[in-house]
C-alpha cells in the first residue's frame, strides 16, 4: 500500500522513469528526493542508514546539493567488483572527470546508482525537460543543478556487483557519444556561469 506505480505510454529508458518518478516525489511535497538501482548491488541497511540521514544532513548545509552513496572501497567496507567492470567504470570516470574538469576538481563516485537530492523548485522546473543522454542522465542532473562541488559522499559498508554487463561494440560507441554530450553540457554550463 505505500508502493505508487507510475506509468506512461512512451517507453522513455530508465532516465525517463527516474525523471518522472522524481517530478511525481517533488510534487507530493517530499523534502528528500532520488533514485535507487533495482538490481540489488546495495543493501537495505545502508540504504535505510542514508536515506534516513539525508533529511538532516540537508538541513545543516543549505548548499548541499545531492548526497551518493558512494562504492569507495576503504578498510572499512565491503565492495565487490569484478575485474572488467572496474576497469570500464575506471575508464569512464577518468573521462567524466576530464570533461567536467572544469567545474570542479573533486572526484565522485558519479556511477553509483544510489543518489538523493535535495526537493526544490529548481530541481522541478530542471527535470521538466527531457535528458539529453541515456547513460549519463544523473551527470546531467549535477551539471545543471550546479551540485559539483555541493555533494557529499556516504561510503556503503556492502556493494555487490550483480549485473552481468556485455558491453558490445554498439554500447561503447553509445558511451563515447553521450560522454561527448556531457563535455558539451558542461562547457555551455561554465560559458553561461562566466556571463552571469
Amino acid at each position: 500500500p505505500t508502493k505508487k506505480i507510475i506509468s506512461y505510454k512512451e517507453n522513455k529508458g530508465k532516465g525517463g522513469a527516474v525523471r518522472e518518478g522524481l517530478l511525481y516525489a517533488i510534487s507530493n511535497g517530499y523534502d528528500v528526493v532520488g533514485f535507487l538501482d533495482s538490481d540489488g548491488a546495495f543493501s537495505l541497511g545502508d540504504v535505510g542508514e542514508i536515506s534516513l540521514s539525508a533529511e538532516r544532513l540537508f538541513n545543516e548545509n543549505p548548499n548541499l546539493g545531492m548526497i551518493i552513496g558512494s562504492r569507495a572501497s576503504t578498510s572499512k567496507n565491503k565492495i565487490k567488483r569484478s575485474v572488467p567492470r572496474l576497469i570500464i567504470s575506471k575508464a569512464i570516470k577518468r573521462v567524466i572527470k576530464w570533461s567536467t574538469r572544469k567545474l570542479t576538481n573533486q572526484s565522485y563516485d558519479t556511477q553509483s546508482g544510489f543518489k538523493l537530492m535535495r526537493a526544490s523548485e529548481q530541481l522541478n522546473d530542471f527535470l521538466e525537460k527531457d535528458f539529453q543522454t541515456k547513460w549519463f542522465f544523473d551527470i546531467e542532473i549535477m551539471i545543471g543543478m550546479g551540485y559539483f562541488g555541493n555533494i557529499k559522499e556516504i561510503s556503503l559498508s556492502t556493494w555487490r556487483d550483480v549485473r552481468k554487463s556485455h558491453l558490445g561494440v554498439g554500447s561503447i560507441k553509445s558511451v563515447y557519444r553521450e560522454l561527448l554530450i556531457i563535455s558539451s553540457i558542461a562547457n555551455k554550463s561554465i560559458t553561461l556561469n562566466d556571463h552571469h
